[in-house]
């Protein structure tokens, strides 16, 4: 029962998060509980060994959970340096994922469109209005339309230098 529940743990683990051995461990505790810990690393030899799982997942499971991390991790002797790696390894997988989303082609389409701003410019102003058809700068707008925004406004645009014009016009 526990064997199954800690495979089970370990599985949506490696698809979902891979962070470090500590991670692991600490997790593993929390949903299946305190005595997960006697067969993880057995669980893990097990899927290490297996063909069930991808080439990546098998590679993680090699060169990040290896044996002597795990064991490191149930007596509590990681380095601090390894939560620091982790939380790398977590922003990382994250990053992969997103950029094989449908979120990022968006995100890619809506930067192409403008090619008038910086792609960073561009991303700020997708993170702010993912439907905008059009901005400009306060200048621009200023010297296209003959308009100017209003001190104190809350305006959709690239932050920074752009912005701080807007206040002053």
């Amino acid at each position: 029962m526990i064997r199954a529940r800690a495979r089970e743990f370990v599985l949506k683990w490696i698809r979902a998060r891979q962070g470090s051995a500590t991670e692991l461990v600490r997790e593993l505790e929390t949903e299946v509980g305190w005595p997960a810990r006697h067969v993880v690393a057995s669980v893990l030899d097990e899927l290490r060994a297996s063909r069930e799982l991808p080439d990546t997942a098998r590679k993680y499971l090699r060169h990040t959970l290896t044996g002597g991390e795990v064991i490191k991790a149930l007596a509590g002797r990681v380095k601090p340096d390894h939560e620091l790696q982790a939380s790398l390894d977590q922003l990382f997988g994250k990053s992969r994922r997103f950029r094989q989303s449908r979120k990022f082609a968006e995100a890619v389409e809506f930067i192409a469109r403008f090619r008038e701003y910086s792609p960073f410019n561009n991303m700020l102003a997708y993170l702010q209005n993912p439907m905008a058809t059009y901005f400009a700068t306060a200048r621009h707008w200023h010297k296209t339309f003959g308009r100017s925004v209003k001190g104190g406004c809350a305006r959709n645009g690239p932050a920074g230098a752009a912005n701080s014009r807007a206040s002053r016009l």
